[in-house]
């Protein structure tokens, strides 16, 4: 089922140097002039886009031992602020169903009250274990309705809270580290039922009134395996579902990776591939990181290049980035983790402020 206009009443307000634009299931009205606009029917909350080369200043901010990517707190996410110099305009973190299939209000009426968007990433799996199928939450159970009764009531938690949230299910699709990439559903035909689960989850939130949720599609800046299989259109739910194409580009995982691509050779591929999929869309930078720690690919110069790169509004219809402040063990060995947390290092705070100064960058949703 195809959601019409009068079940949604989405709205995007996005703002430019050249026009603002009304979305409403795919149609798209150009206005010269900044509309301010207002719906009468149901609790939707309008969502307004940066424009004019503004970014959101986003992150996930775990606690800094955290055991799952919900666990956020007051004091996370104030570390961050502080370390950074600059509020946050969205806030991301996991919601993972082997915890609870609630709508997670406490992580996000915390979010909000820093005046933040939370940021929801829709983990429908058993466990957090990568490279594997998934045995219970399956593309096909998903698309079949066995999950409606806990989609329904999520929905209407989320439709109860008075401010718009960014979600999406099926975080990086086209990688296979996850279960819902068609590596481990039947290829092709796993695709499709991708495609399938994600527009029904979208279509049961929608009939529970929930249009305060704007959904993001969020592939990897690169498929993984390369096959023609796995690219992510093949994925995508259509244009009349998603409101935002997130890509994710990452620098060193490991404090031992080696041949790291700069972030812009990496985004040019992501953001082409982002506006393949739908040229009308916006895009945001749903993950972002590099290991601070790195021996071969130092972390100064690769988040400089980052930051520069954003700087010359090099992707138009970028809209904002998540920086993903967390760290992880690799082995046995402590000194081998992972890390991404500015607060383990002076010198990339330093840069973090510099940048964030800029009035390009937006403490707040709408700047």
């Amino acid at each position: 089922m195809v959601p019409s206009c009068s079940m949604k009443k989405k709205l995007i307000v996005h703002v430019n140097s050249k026009s603002s634009f009304f979305h409403c299931s795919g149609l798209v009205i150009f206005s010269m002039f900044l509309i301010f606009c207002s719906i009468t029917e149901g609790s939707m909350q309008e969502l307004c886009i940066p424009g004019n080369g503004t970014l959101w200043n986003g992150a996930f901010t775990p606690v800094e031992y955290h055991m799952n990517e919900m666990d956020i707190s007051d004091e996370s996410i104030s570390s961050y602020i502080h370390h950074t110099g600059k509020p946050l305009a969205i806030i991301c973190f996991s919601h993972e169903w082997s915890l609870n299939r609630r709508f997670p209000a406490d992580q996000a009426s915390t979010i909000h009250s820093f005046g933040a968007i939370p940021y929801i990433r829709l983990m429908l799996r058993t466990d957090n274990k990568q490279y594997q199928p998934e045995p219970f939450y399956t593309l096909k159970r998903i698309r079949d309705g066995y999950y409606d009764s806990d989609l329904r009531a999520f929905a209407r938690d989320a439709r109860d809270v008075s401010y718009p949230i960014l979600i999406e299910y099926g975080t990086e699709m086209n990688g296979w580290w996850f279960s819902w990439n068609g590596y481990w559903t039947g290829k092709a035909e796993g695709t499709e039922l991708f495609k399938s689960a994600y527009r029904h989850i979208i279509d049961v939130m929608d009939e529970e009134g929930a249009n305060n949720l704007y959904w993001v599609f969020h592939m990897n800046w690169h498929s993984n395996p390369e096959e023609s299989w796995n690219a992510p259109d093949n994925y995508y739910p259509g244009d009349e579902y998603i409101d935002i194409v997130g890509v994710s580009v990452y620098g060193a995982l490991t404090r031992f990776e080696n041949g790291t691509l700069s972030f812009s050779e990496m985004m040019n591929i992501g953001y082409k591939e982002a506006k393949n999929i739908s040229p009308a869309k916006p895009v945001i930078l749903s993950e972002i990181g590099t290991d601070l720690h790195n021996c071969n690919t130092p972390a100064y110069p690769w988040i400089e290049e980052v930051f520069l790169s954003l700087a010359k509004n090099s992707w138009p219809d970028l809209i904002g980035y998540v920086w993903w402040n967390a760290g992880w063990p690799i082995d046995s060995n402590y000194r081998n983790n992972t890390t991404m947390r500015i607060e383990e290092d002076p010198d990339i705070q330093v840069l973090f402020r510099k940048y964030l100064a800029r009035d390009t960058v937006l403490g707040k949703v709408c700047g």
